[in-house]
């Protein structure tokens, strides 16, 4: 029979089944996946004749329930929750499909021109600029700087390699070196290989929460966290599994609620503590460099001396456990060290490394020690960290390394209402001046929902025989009309030293816009006054900006401007424009016609309208990132169609994306359509015509009375006609002119033949 299946009160489907005289019902086994069914070698295969698969009895599944309806040709099931396929519901970010990549070829020039003077000083001129250009895979990338009598500097070379399907980036030229916890982190040339987590954003490299459960019937999964509801979700009868539940803060409950249909509940109630610090199991986190550590990059100095290795690799033994190495070397020096973190869902983070170093003969060693422990309404933050004498780090090659010790605690209180406290103790120790240490409380309270008021009593007792001070400050912040913002502070400590401020600003938009802000300040006890002001207006293709100020000076006031303009110049495949400066990627939207001022939105914000070209670039896309590109339809000419409504992108790292709305150009069209029969031609009275362009059919048309026919939304071009139905082949050919008109009358009768 093919009966419509409901199975444990889901609806299946139709299958096709097979009932035997004892009413036991046989389905068959390629249809388990459709039925929501698991696949279990244990069950016993029927053979029935006719029939080349192979079919499993629902009594021996354990049905405790089968009801046939013959009038409604359905069948009723009810088994056990263990012979349904599990259910996995995903909670983390998730990729979406179809998703437009970076262009393989783009790049982008930014450049900013700057105009400063100081004072009685002549003015002087600096042109930065940032080249990054991107073919197939690999990505150039330079940032340089002239100033005007100094000439060029150079801060930045490389060519980047990226392979995000492995997280996995190489880099050839520039680069931060970092060898983790008690090493260096220095600016390098040469060569790096390195994991990078953030190609893929929907990958969490944190260990997450997850929980497994069976659901009895159809039922509502409920998740909470700290008592909030972060997941809601529906499940089938049988096992389930909830992935990837995060929630930053610490140590939180998870609280997952089944309920079903009659609104019974089962809860279960787990703890968990979330920590950045700790990989997930089987998960790898590295950095190697090899190249020669830079000295002063971008100044006249500036210098590639010893050549040395850095490099770091910890690895997720387990959701709890994190290991990790170390490794630093030079020509005259090594540097080894170890490193563990434990993660405790009752307990928090403990973390802790040992290292060892060689340098000039000399051998050294230092040690780390921390705990961290977070939950909703307390923090705990502790670290120590301790170097012996002749401990040496990379670093020791550029600079005398001094530290013998840092040691830190911070107590932290949460309660409701946006009110904070924390206590900050740390003592910094070195070599030959002395300890400094530096203690704070610190006080944070919402007022409101637009107003915040922070203060600070700080207590430092620096090296080098300076004296202890006590210093106050106070701050408010008010934000109004969403775009405005005031705020005002004040400082003083026990030397006598007062200082107030206050200014008011403008958000910088994100797209087109005038920002600003404008402050003042004054200080005691020298009596002196201070004002400053900001201001960026940001065009479609570039930004101007104004930063002037007054600062104290002996027998006045000396006063400081900068007067600048900033933009790009970019391409994505064969579309290129003027933009601002690009922080990131890009996208060049196109309108598809030239379509003048319609807003462009990149997530929910607006970036621009679009040029008399129909063009518009969002210069602020996050690498890797997925970015919504929309605009404003309702800013479409009637007379023009949209292709799609918005476009999902996900550049690469420092690249662009193109997208076109594929806006065309339509108008009615109306006229007459005759057959030559003979030398006559009668009008072609309520015939059906199939109007093809381009060898693809457009749309079929109905002729009316006399002839005449109308068509809505026709674009620009030259078409075939074909008249249907007849004995005869009869065709024509139309072309449709691009005018203004909203509907077009075609001056002469097209003739069918």
């Amino acid at each position: 029979m093919f009966l419509d299946i409901k199975v444990n009160q889901q609806q299946r489907g139709e299958f096709a089944i097979y009932r035997n005289a004892e009413g036991d019902v046989f389905v068959r086994l390629s249809d388990f996946p459709q039925l929501g069914l698991k696949h279990d070698s244990s069950l016993p295969r029927v053979r029935i004749a006719g029939e080349s698969g192979s079919f499993v009895s629902l009594r021996d599944m354990g049905a405790t329930h089968l009801e046939l309806d013959i009038v409604r040709m359905a069948l009723e099931v009810e088994l056990p929750p263990d012979v349904f396929d599990q259910t996995a519901l995903d909670f983390g970010n998730q990729q979406t499909r179809n998703a437009l990549a970076a262009a393989q070829n783009s790049g982008f020039l930014n450049y900013r021109l700057a105009d400063t003077a100081y004072g009685s000083a002549d003015p002087s001129r600096t042109l930065a600029t940032e080249i990054g250009l991107r073919y197939g895979s690999v990505l150039f990338l330079n940032q340089s700087q002239f100033r005007e009598n100094a000439g060029t500097s150079r801060y930045l070379s490389q060519l980047v390699y990226d392979r995000p399907e492995d997280q996995q980036r190489l880099i050839a030229g520039d680069f931060i070196g970092t060898s983790g916890e008690l090493g260096s982190t220095l600016n390098m040339g040469g060569l790096n290989f390195s994991k990078v987590y953030n190609m893929t954003p929907e990958l969490i490299p944190q260990p997450v929460a997850g929980f497994a459960g069976i659901a009895n019937s159809p039922s509502q999964v409920e998740v909470r966290m700290g008592g909030v509801p972060v997941a809601f979700s529906q499940v089938g009868t049988g096992p389930f599994q909830l992935q990837n539940l995060r929630q930053y803060g610490g140590a939180n409950d998870v609280q997952v609620i089944v309920r079903d249909a009659l609104g019974r509940e089962q809860l279960y109630t787990f703890p968990f503590y979330y920590s950045d610090q700790s990989l997930r199991q089987g998960l790898h986190e590295y950095s190697y460099s090899l190249g020669k550590i830079r000295s002063n990059p971008g100044q006249p100095d500036e210098d590639y001396g010893t050549t040395a290795l850095s490099a770091f690799h910890r690895f997720g033994y387990s959701d709890a456990l994190t290991l990790g190495g170390r490794a630093e070397a030079a020509e005259n020096l090594s540097n080894i060290g170890v490193s563990a973190i434990w993660r405790s869902d009752q307990w928090g983070v403990l973390s802790g490394a040992l290292s060892g170093s060689s340098y000039a003969g000399l051998t050294g060693d230092a040690q780390m020690l921390s705990y961290h422990y977070q939950q909703s309404s307390f923090g705990l933050r502790t670290v120590a960290r301790n170097y012996s004498a002749n401990y040496a780090p990379l670093e020791a090659l550029v600079g005398r390394f001094n530290r013998s010790g840092d040691y830190g605690i911070n107590l932290s209180w949460y309660q409701g209402l946006g009110r904070s406290l924390s206590l900050d103790y740390t003592l910094t120790q070195t070599r030959d001046q002395g300890d400094t240490h530096a203690t704070s409380l610190n006080y944070y309270q919402n007022l409101g929902s637009n107003s915040v008021l922070y203060a600070t009593l700080q207590r430092t007792d620096g090296s080098n025989g300076s004296e202890p001070n006590t210093s106050l400050f106070v701050g408010w912040i008010y934000r109004f009309g969403d775009k405005f913002t005031a705020s005002a502070s004040a400082n003083t400590d026990e030397k006598g030293n007062q200082r107030l401020f206050t200014q008011l600003a403008r958000d910088v938009p994100v797209g087109e816009g005038l920002g600003y802000r404008v402050g003042w300040s004054g200080t005691q006890p020298d009596n002196s006054d201070r004002f400053n002001g900001y201001a960026q207006w940001n065009l479609p293709a570039a930004s101007l900006s104004l930063d002037a100020n007054t600062y104290p000076a002996q027998g006045g006031n000396q006063d400081y401007r900068e007067l600048a303009v900033g933009g790009s110049v970019a391409f994505a495949g064969t579309a290129w424009g003027f933009s601002r400066q690009i922080t990131d990627s890009f996208a060049i939207v196109q309108m598809g016609a030239p379509v003048a001022g319609v807003p462009v939105m990149a997530n929910s914000q607006q970036i621009g309208v679009s040029n008399a070209s129909g063009q518009v670039i969002s210069p602020y896309l996050g690498s890797f990132y997925e970015s919504r590109i929309s605009m404003d339809d309702k800013r479409v000419p009637l007379d023009y169609a949209m292709g799609k409504e918005y476009f999902t992108v996900k550049p690469a790292y420092r690249s662009g994306v193109g997208v076109n709305f594929g806006l065309r150009r339509v108008q009615g069209l109306a006229g007459v359509i005759r057959m030559r029969v003979g030398d006559d031609t009668p009008t072609a009275d309520n015939q059906l015509v199939a109007l093809t362009k381009d060898g693809l059919l457009v749309q079929e048309i109905q002729i009316g009375r006399d002839g005449h026919f109308y068509i809505e939304n026709i674009a620009p071009g030259d078409y075939r006609g074909e008249i249907q139905g007849t004995k005869r082949p009869c065709g024509f050919a139309m072309q449709v002119p691009d005018t203004g008109e909203a509907v077009f009358t075609l001056p002469g009768d097209l003739i069918c033949e």
